[in-house]
């Protein structure tokens, strides 16, 4: 007697987990904003039809009307015309994200509530990089598969050739072929380096927040405050903690209190280098290797040194300055979307130029597909050879 099938079918409690998942991953990305489709589409004039085709998008919809199921639209475009739109369903990925994190949740031996909560937060972060990775991912699968097709046409046209001599008795020297797996290294190659970027943006992220802190949080101010009062304040120390500096270190300030005082321009120097151990302490830079045994040992006492020089950090204080700069410039640009219709720079006369090209394209397309069929020419009729 055969065993039963097992029932494979996704946990209720589970596909509903997973909407939640989505949704909650979005909140971190509010930049995603409703994609223009159906109906919306079709209202578009002419013209916004047209730029809207030519504009890359990753936007988001619903599969149903009370807006519960959450999915994105993706639009890609080569250089003279869309090349792809479709519709991404990211739920079958994130279930898969839930059994990876439970899996991690038992081998780090967590129990009961505690896998749920581990499960719930690490499949967050996953569907982010998802979410964030998709649109160039997606893109270098369509850019290689058409290199992919042109190399296995060239395999398929020598093939035949080969053939067809061999059938008249003419014997051809063959070479290897190399253009499918050059396709496909290629291909493999250009992901690998995806992926190192997409593993960058942590400690991109953790570059602008020490950019943030330093300047903005008011950290290095907070110290030049502090190296005044010690020389004119007894109970400095006290405000060295107040607000939102409570996690002023000790052991910054120690060296504040022992700081050699004889010179002004090296003492700000001086500070300055404790304003950016303490904005990098708060950004969670911390120096993974090659790090000296002083270091390991303050680590291990509690002291969250990041084991960087002061000419590093702020070599990375400039890295995030840049960082925060571009941020700027992105959302001075969000700034201008008018009803989820990215607002154009009048200075995008190539992009005008494309609408107008791939407008002539499809007026001549309409024009040519309306004409009898006899006026089409008798190529028409002809089939292209499958081989």
């Amino acid at each position: 007697m055969e065993a039963p099938i097992e029932d494979q079918r996704i946990p209720i409690e589970d596909a509903k987990l997973a909407i939640e998942i989505f949704k909650k991953a979005l909140e971190y990305r509010p930049q995603i904003k409703a994609a223009i489709v159906g109906g919306e589409y079709l209202a578009l004039s002419n013209e916004e039809r047209i730029r809207e085709m030519l504009t890359p998008r990753i936007g988001l919809t619903y599969a149903d009307e009370k807006k519960t199921i959450p999915f994105l639209f993706f639009r890609f475009v080569g250089d003279e015309s869309p090349v792809v739109e479709a519709f991404f369903y990211p739920y079958e990925a994130i279930l898969g994200f839930l059994s990876e994190a439970r899996a991690r949740a038992h081998l780090m031996k967590l129990e009961g509530a505690e896998i749920e909560k581990f499960a719930f937060s690490s499949s967050i972060e996953m569907s982010i990089i998802m979410i964030d990775s998709f649109y160039q991912r997606a893109e270098l699968m369509m850019d290689s598969f058409t290199m992919e097709v042109i190399a296995e046409w060239r395999r398929q046209k020598r093939q035949n050739t080969v053939h067809y001599h061999a059938e008249r008795g003419n014997i051809l020297n063959l070479q290897k072929e190399t253009g499918l797996e050059y396709a496909v290294q290629g291909y493999a190659k250009n992901v690998l380096r995806l992926w190192k970027y997409q593993g960058q943006t942590y400690e991109n992220w953790q570059k602008i927040r020490l950019a943030e802190e330093y300047d903005e949080g008011g950290i290095y101010k907070h110290w030049k405050r502090l190296s005044k009062l010690v020389s004119e304040d007894e109970d400095w120390q006290e405000y060295a903690k107040a607000g939102k500096f409570g996690d002023t270190p000790d052991d910054l300030l120690d060296k504040l209190k022992d700081l050699d005082r004889r010179n002004k321009v090296t003492t700000e120097h001086r500070v300055s280098e404790l304003a950016i151990e303490h904005a990098a302490r708060r950004a969670t830079l911390i120096k993974k290797t090659s790090v000296s045994n002083s270091i390991l040992e303050r680590r291990k006492k509690g002291v969250k040194v990041t084991g960087y020089s002061s000419g590093q950090l702020f070599e990375y204080l400039k890295e995030g300055r840049n960082l925060v700069a571009k941020l700027e410039a992105q959302r001075a640009l969000m700034a201008q979307e008018k009803g989820g219709v990215l607002a154009e720079q009048e200075n995008e006369s190539a992009q005008m130029e494309k609408a107008k090209s791939l407008e002539q394209k499809i007026d001549f397309i309409q024009a040519e597909s309306e004409k009898p069929s006899e006026q089409n020419g008798d190529s028409a009729q002809e089939k292209p050879d499958p081989k």
